[in-house]
């Protein structure tokens, strides 16, 4: 839950933080991600790869489901 939160904080203050405190947070949840023609492939540390993937999960299953935001169970299905 504290990461969850730590991730929802950055995002509200995103536009109020210095270059570099936005700098130390980046560092902090990607490793070694990889710019290649013109396109950025981010490499996130754990546990937000686990969190990057329930989110592309969740959108692929509203999409595909046609339902609403929070009435689908994939956090229950892991």
């Amino acid at each position: 839950m504290k990461v969850i939160e730590l991730v929802q904080r950055a995002v509200i203050s995103d536009e109020k933080q210095e270059m570099a405190e936005m700098r130390k947070l980046l560092n902090f949840v990607l490793s070694n991600s990889i710019w290649c023609d013109g396109k950025l492939t981010p490499n996130y540390r754990k546990p937000f790869d686990s969190l990057v993937l329930a989110n592309a999960e969740t959108k692929k299953a509203r999409y595909l489901l046609g339902t609403e935001p929070g009435k689908i169970g994939i956090w229950l299905a892991r």
